[in-house]
């Protein structure tokens, strides 16, 4: 059996990225569990941070601050 067949997928694929001024919106997809509080740890800056963050049906976004 190949060692492909026995990996589990990704659970938070980013599929957009659109910059902004000083922001980055991200999109993508996700596991049916994954969380609004998993985006924002993933994703938000430590120090600038982010806003936005939702998931929904297999689909999640957020804006990422960069500056």
């Amino acid at each position: 059996m190949s060692h492909a067949m026995n990996e589990t997928p990704p659970r938070i694929v980013v599929t957009t990225r659109r910059p902004g001024y000083a922001h980055e919106t991200l999109g993508g997809t996700c596991a049916p569990d994954v969380t609004v509080e998993e985006i924002r740890a993933r994703f938000y800056d430590t120090y600038f941070g982010g806003r936005d963050a939702w998931v929904r049906d297999g689909h999640w976004g957020c804006v990422v601050h960069t500056d």
